[in-house]
């Protein structure tokens, strides 16, 4: 396992994350008042990109069910939601027997914590051990 070069440590600013893929993994680094942080980029849930989700302080929430996830541990902090639509009972029967069975399927579902990765900082270059 040796180190990947990611970017500049100016190409992700305080509070952003920055998806990247190496040997089959894909990564997000967090950065987190200009720490630098590494976790895997999917969701221990659904799967969904955790760098296309919002990064409040060291936490990470999932665009999709929005768990949420620590980044400094890669450890889940809240499980998924369950989410409102709203004026529901307008929509077409058939929809929302639709959204209750997807529901049901999702419900056992469990949530794992994030794998993190080593990250070392040379000469303003994040590098992740891959």
């Amino acid at each position: 396992m040796g180190f990947y070069e990611v970017a500049s440590t100016g190409d992700i600013p305080e509070g952003t994350m920055f998806h990247f893929e190496a040997k089959g993994h894909e990564i997000m680094v967090a950065n987190v008042g200009g720490t630098f942080y590494a976790v895997k980029d999917r969701c221990g849930h659904m799967n969904a990109y955790l760098s296309m989700g919002v990064l409040n302080g060291t936490t990470v929430t999932c665009p999709m069910h929005f768990a949420e996830f620590d980044v400094t541990t890669g450890k889940m902090v809240s499980p998924p939601k369950e989410f409102s639509i709203p004026n529901a009972d307008e929509l077409p029967e058939n929809f929302t027997a639709f959204l209750q069975h997807a529901g049901e399927i999702m419900a056992p579902v469990k949530t794992h914590d994030l794998r993190t990765y080593e990250i070392k900082i040379i000469d303003e270059v994040i590098c992740v051990r891959v």
